[in-house]
Order: structure tokens, then sequence, then C-alpha cells
């Protein structure tokens, strides 16, 4: 009986030219709608963002990026994973990833890390295999606009500079700060939550709480397309949900109705979280409510400047 035939798998830089291939990789992602294509070009022009496509048997079956500086200086980041239908069910993920792994040894990284969907298993049962640690779960919500929310006796206010130490204390001394092992997500960046980013965070005039003494605390961004994100939420649950609430209120003051309204919270998952999320009138995001952020520690890394050609 002849021996099995193996597929030759192979993998080369992605170019600003593979495009058509992307949108090939891509189609069936999201209903057609998957973002990859969209930024393919804006990404692949960052010096930062390595692009790689995955060849087997010499036709286009996957692609993947590195991503260096974005969850720190000695963190890299695998994103947009991706892998063609019709080469599904072949080792392609499990391939995609081991390289992921040799790449950022040979950068020099000291971690990687990358987030799925809750509903993914290959991803997580692949993390399992080599190694990785769930670090935890992150609630995605999208706040749907109603005529009425929950009103506080308090408005919200922004954190004073001469609050930061009571303030960051606070933060560091948080069950949701424990729970997400010091990492929180910024509009989809995840990363650590280190107290000269909390201080950006605060100087930027991003970080609230409600008149009075400092007893919750949330951090709010603003992005350039005038979205709006909670990345983290702590203090006593009244408080919390009733700061959640002004907050919804100070944004919907400025989108009038009928104006387009987008404001998510990417919170640690916790029931408490949850429940206050929902009561503020958020709801979980279609189709992925849930993520998960695995990181695996690496060892032996030496810097490969050819890499970064």
């Amino acid at each position: 009986m002849p021996d099995k035939i193996l597929p030759r798998l192979s993998i080369r830089q992605g170019i600003t030219a593979d495009f058509p291939l992307v949108k090939q990789i891509c189609a069936d992602v999201n209903g057609g709608n998957d973002y990859i294509p969209e930024v393919w070009e804006e990404w692949i022009n960052n010096p930062q963002n390595l692009a790689f496509i995955v060849e087997m048997d010499r036709q286009p079956a996957g692609l993947y990026f590195l991503r260096l500086g974005v969850a720190g200086l000695t963190t890299g980041w695998l994103q947009g994973v991706r892998v063609s239908s019709a080469f599904r069910k072949q080792g392609l993920a499990g391939y995609i990833l081991e390289e992921a792994i040799r790449q950022s040894r040979e950068l020099g990284m000291c971690y990687l890390q990358y987030v799925t969907a809750q509903e993914n298993r290959p991803m997580h049962r692949l993390a399992e295999i080599n190694g990785f640690w769930p670090v935890g779960n992150f609630l995605i919500y999208t706040y749907q606009r109603v005529n009425e929310t929950l009103r506080s006796s308090m408005a919200c206010r922004l954190v004073t500079t001469s609050e930061f130490d009571e303030a960051y204390r606070m933060l560091l001394d948080s069950a949701e700060h424990q729970l997400a092992h010091g990492i929180y997500c910024n509009t989809w960046g995840w990363k650590p939550l280190s107290i000269d980013t909390f201080r950006q965070h605060l100087e930027r005039r991003e970080v609230y709480t409600l008149t009075g003494a400092l007893k919750v605390l949330a951090i709010m961004h603003r992005a350039e397309d005038n979205s709006y994100w909670i990345s983290f939420l702590a203090g006593n649950t009244a408080s919390r949900l009733h700061l959640l609430s002004e907050l919804t209120r100070k944004v919907t003051k400025n989108v009038p109705a009928g104006q387009p309204l987008e404001l998510m919270a990417q919170l640690v998952q916790s029931p408490a979280n949850e429940k206050i999320l929902t009561q503020a009138g958020f709801e979980p995001d279609n189709p992925e409510p849930v993520m998960t952020l695995y990181e695996l520690k690496l060892d032996n890394h030496r810097k490969d400047p050819d890499l970064l050609t």
C-alpha cells in the first residue's frame, strides 16, 4: 500500500498585492463581512505588523498577522488567523500557531498572546496543546439607546490629578484588576494596565467617578471616529451601576437621536459586570460577546532582524 502523501505547507510574508487572495481566504468569515480585508493595506504598510500568507501545495490557504508593540514591547500579538474554507480541518491553524511561536522567539519576544471567541473550540484546544494559559475572559457589550436609564443622585465627574494615588490604589485592589491579572482591553487592544498607562488615561481626561468621595472609577475613551469605549470599571456594585448609567447619559447627550451611536464596553467577565451592563442598557455583542485572552511565556528567544525586513 503506497505511503500517504502529506500536503506541503509553507509560509511567506504578505504584500499589498495579495489583497485579492486575502478576500478569497476571508470570503466566508462572519458572513462575508470580515474586517481583515478592510485593514489589510493599512496594517501591511505598518512595519510593526508582520503579515503572512500560508500556502498548502502552493495554493493560498490561510493568513495571519504577528503584530509588535500593541500588547507591550516584549509581547508578540497574534491576530487575524484565517483559514480558507476549502482547507479547514487539515491542521493549518495548528501550523500557524507553531510558526507564530517560532517567529516570536526569533524576534526576541518574551510572550505571545492572542484572543479568541469563547465558542472557538479549536483555538482553545490549540492553546492548551501549546502551553498557553488563559489570562481571563472579557465581555464585549454594545450599548442600545433607550429612552430612560437609571438616574443617579450624583453626576459623573473626572478623577483629578490630586486623586491619582488613591484612584490607582483602588484599581490595584479591585477584584476586576486581579481577575484579569492586570490586563485590560481598550478599543480591541489588550495590554497591562500599568501605572504609566493609567496616568496617560488620567491626563487625557478619560478616568471618571461620581461626585463626592472616590468610591468608584471607570475608564472611557473616545476614538477618532467618535465611538466611545469603556475599558475598566471598579468599585462597589451599586456605585458602578450608577456611574455606568451616568456615562451612557453623558455620551447620548452628545449624539443626537437618529445619528449613529457606538458605545462599547470591554470589561473582564464576572457575574456582577454582566448584570450591571445589562441593567445599564448594554447587550452582548454579536457574534463574539465573550473573548478569551491567552498568553504563552517564551524561552530561548533571540532576535532575528530578517523577520523585520
